[in-house]
Formats: C-alpha cells, sequence, structure tokens
C-alpha cells in the first residue's frame, strides 16, 4: 500500500502542470478569444436613424416636401416616402413615435409641416448617448477562432493576427424587425451571423491583449 505522502507529490505535479497549460500568455485559440471578446465587448454596434441632409437632433424635424411649381405632386409624395418611410419603420417598432407640426423654413421666415420624431422611452434605452444619433443595437461576440499566425516580435511587441468569425448579441427585439431591416439595409448587414474578422493580438504582461479587431469600429 502506497504511503499518503507519496500521493501527495503527483498530485502537486499535476497541478503545476495544468496551471502551465492554461497560462494567459499562451498562444492558444481560447485565449485569444477572450482577448478579442473583450475589445468587442467595449463597443456598440450602431445606426443613425436620420439621413445625412436631417439633423441629428432628438426630436428629428422632417419637413414635408410639397408640390409646387418646381415639383410634382408625384415627386414631393415620393421625397417624403424616402425621409419619413424608415423612422415611420422605427415608430411601428416603438423606438420613435412621431407628430405633425408647422416648423420654421430651413430658408425664409415661413412655416412648413413637417413630421417630428421623438425617442420613446424603449428608443432612449438605445441611445448611445444623451448627444449622440446613433442607437446601439447589439454588440459583437467571437463565435470561433479559426487560425493564427505563430508569434513574432514587431518593433519590440510579440505580436499574433488571428482569424476568426464573429456574431451579433444582445440585439434588441425592435432592431429585430422585419419592417427595420427592411428599411435599413445597413443594419441588415451590420447583425448578420458568422461575419469573418482578424485581430492583431498583442502579448502584455499578463497575457494578450487584442489591439485592432474587425467588428469593434463601432461606437
Amino acid at each position: 500500500m502506497a504511503k499518503p505522502g507519496l500521493l501527495i507529490i503527483p498530485a502537486i505535479m499535476s497541478a503545476f502542470i495544468m496551471a502551465g497549460c492554461d497560462s494567459p500568455k499562451d498562444a492558444s485559440k481560447a485565449n485569444f478569444k477572450r482577448a478579442i471578446d473583450q475589445k468587442l465587448s467595449e463597443k456598440c454596434i450602431t445606426f443613425r436613424p436620420a439621413g445625412i441632409f436631417i439633423s441629428g437632433k432628438y426630436p428629428l424635424t422632417v419637413e414635408d416636401a410639397q408640390a409646387n411649381q418646381f415639383v410634382s405632386q408625384s415627386q414631393a409624395d415620393k421625397r417624403n416616402g424616402e425621409n419619413q418611410g424608415p423612422l415611420n419603420a422605427l415608430v411601428e417598432a416603438g423606438v420613435l413615435e412621431v407628430r405633425q407640426d408647422n416648423v420654421k423654413q430651413g430658408f425664409g421666415n415661413g412655416t412648413v409641416p413637417a413630421h417630428i420624431y421623438t425617442l420613446t422611452d424603449k428608443g432612449k434605452s438605445s441611445r448611445l448617448s444623451e448627444d449622440s444619433p446613433f442607437l446601439c443595437i447589439g454588440k459583437y461576440k467571437v463565435d470561433e477562432v479559426t487560425g493564427y499566425t505563430e508569434p513574432g516580435n514587431a518593433g519590440g511587441t510579440t505580436i499574433s493576427k488571428v482569424d476568426y468569425t464573429f456574431s451579433p448579441t444582445d440585439v434588441p427585439d425592435w432592431a429585430k424587425a422585419e419592417a427595420v431591416r427592411s428599411a435599413y439595409p445597413s443594419i441588415e448587414q451590420s447583425l448578420s451571423d458568422k461575419q469573418n474578422g482578424r485581430a492583431v493580438l498583442v502579448l502584455k504582461n499578463d497575457g494578450w491583449a487584442a489591439e485592432a479587431v474587425s467588428g469593434s469600429n463601432r461606437w
């Protein structure tokens, strides 16, 4: 029968071996995934509801196009549909609410009819910040690390280039609505699954950290 003391030594050695295999400085898919996820979690996937010709400040004021000697009624209706249609999809999704009113003309001293869009509580909860025109529609998370280069020296720093796939997570229900995605093709693209990404990882004192990361160019 083995003495109790002899059983302790292999157990300690095994613990050291297991700890060595789990070092945060190892070039491993698990460590790289963890570092990239940390970087991706710092920023939102965002989109801007209003076009570049509409003020990004809320409430959003969209002047109604009017038929005149230069613009036919059908042309005015088409322009109104293009300007108001996407925002109306967000009204349907409960992100915005709309009212009609007369507002001062951008040029001149008169007033013109307009649709005024205000954020609902649901919209406010998705807003990036109080003074931002952007809404947050989730974050990205790594599906899997598909490959990486052997760590090497670059200007005195150890780096590795990592390929991976990523998908959106924590997406609000309204951003999944078919009407919203149809009105904003950029959302459909941003929220697609299994996107391909590449990251540059740098070896720090406490492990790997992601620098340039696909999918993190969101605010």
